[in-house]
């Protein structure tokens, strides 16, 4: 086992690999970095354990989660934090929760920090105090009072800030150039990000036009749809593959430009010695390896949205924001705005409805899909949401209403009127004309 002077020693020759120019870390430090990493086995395991207890008395529904943390994301803060060592290095081991609100995350927070086994050194509360970009979590830095010289950082987070904390790391996946994680780079785009993370009903005239301008300039629907619609089998290849209740380690490896790959294991050592290899093929693989116990494939998705890339409730998200802004617009009469929302509105309908039949067409041409006893229910849960999103749409006619849209002049509601339907006409034709590609 490495002493603590070996460890410093190591990450330094790290970090001057990188300082050196040539970011080649040398193969017996890489095997180094991987012992330490494997060092924290006994202590997350033990610490997942404790948090899955809490966290299931508290919310029976709330996923838990661990992760020893990538070599490149160490790497990559070795070389962020140039006068850190790598032994003061605190989330080296994570877990987390993931609750349905902040009245079970502070209640979770509480029973840890009571809980006899453990020793709390510090508690950071980002959603009392949310960090400069939006991000919002409660972090605990907890030790074992059996494993003393072992810390284990602990994240509690409610449904909605982790779907936050995933998106931005789906933007860096999906936008070329992003590194919005790290470096909080471009701007404009982490400053969508904020926006994102704030009270709809707190926004200022700037940030409400801005959200409509970014998903515009980055074309940000398009280019998240285009990467989920990559992933359309993984759903199904988790059940003829992963959904054993014996294999609770998964290995995901995700990118921009090709499938989602998940792997399963029984044990940790066989989970880690596939990272390691994959790691060795390629050191820029976006991997991550995790445990869930008795997982689906839905809380999978959910808490590594941003590897699986199969979905997100940021769509969801977007059209509510949508229906608000087109409430406000008609409300106002304020055909400018009404424009830009419906535009918006419009294109992400369009693509959560371009994946709805991408993925009935997939599952009606593929054999093996047919012959599964879920075909049936998976067709017909798909034909509910598109029939949901259809419904919404006609809901706008409510909206009309409400906003008492016919007591305005005849060519106020003419522009209203022609605009709507000129965009439901256009994007109808879009979906047609995507399916039949």
């Amino acid at each position: 086992m490495l002493g603590r002077n070996a460890i410093h020693k190591l990450g330094k020759r790290i970090r001057e690999a990188y300082g050196d120019g040539t970011g080649h870390v040398d193969d017996e430090d890489l095997k180094k970095l991987q012992e330490y990493r494997l060092s924290y086995r006994d202590a997350i395991a033990e610490v997942f354990k404790i948090l899955y207890a809490v966290g299931k008395r508290v919310d029976k529904h709330c996923i838990v989660t661990y992760r020893v943390k990538r070599i490149n994301s160490i790497i990559g803060k070795l070389k962020r934090l140039p006068t850190s060592g790598l032994e003061n290095i605190v989330d080296i081991a994570g877990c987390r929760c993931i609750a349905d609100n902040n009245d079970a995350v502070y209640k979770i927070v509480k029973k840890l920090n009571k809980h006899p086994q453990l020793y709390v050194s510090q508690v950071k509360d980002y959603i009392l105090e949310p960090k400069e970009d939006g991000y919002k979590s409660v972090h605990l830095y907890v030790n074992l009072k059996d494993l003393p010289d072992k810390s284990v950082e602990i994240q509690v987070r409610s449904r909605e800030q982790h779907d936050w904390a995933t998106l931005v790391e789906i933007s860096d996946v999906i936008i070329e150039g992003s590194k919005l994680k790290e470096y909080g780079e471009p701007k404009d785009l982490q400053e969508f990000h904020r926006i994102l993370s704030l009270s709809e009903d707190t926004l200022t005239e700037g940030q409400r036009a801005m959200y409509f301008d970014m998903l515009k300039k980055y074309d940000y629907v398009k280019l998240m749809h285009r990467v989920f619609l990559q992933n359309l089998l993984l759903r199904y290849d988790w059940v003829y593959t992963h959904s054993s209740a014996l294999k609770n380690f998964f290995l995901i490896e995700s990118g921009a430009y090709a499938q989602t790959k998940i792997d399963s294991f029984q044990t940790f050592q066989e989970a880690e010695s596939a990272y390691f290899d994959r790691f060795d093929i390629n050191s820029n693989a976006n991997l991550v390896l995790t445990q869930i116990q008795n997982v689906t494939f839905e809380q999978l998705s959910m808490a590594y949205s941003n590897y699986v890339l199969s979905t997100h409730n940021f769509t969801n998200d977007c059209i509510n924001r949508c229906f608000n802004e087109i409430r406000r617009a008609m409300r106002n009469r304020d055909f400018a705005l009404y424009k830009k929302v419906m535009e918006a509105y419009f294109n992400v309908t369009a693509h959560q409805m371009i994946r709805f039949n991408q993925e009935i067409y997939v599952i009606n041409h593929t054999p093996l899909l047919q012959k599964n006893p879920k075909h049936r229910e998976w067709i017909k849960d798909l034909q509910k949401h598109k029939a949901l999103l259809l419904s919404r749409r006609d809901k706008l006619g409510n909206i009309y209403r409400e906003t008492k849209m016919s007591e305005a002049n005849l060519f106020t509601r003419f522009r209203f009127e022609s605009y709507f339907k000129d965009m439901r006409k256009k994007y109808d034709e879009y979906v047609t004309k995507e399916l039949h590609k």
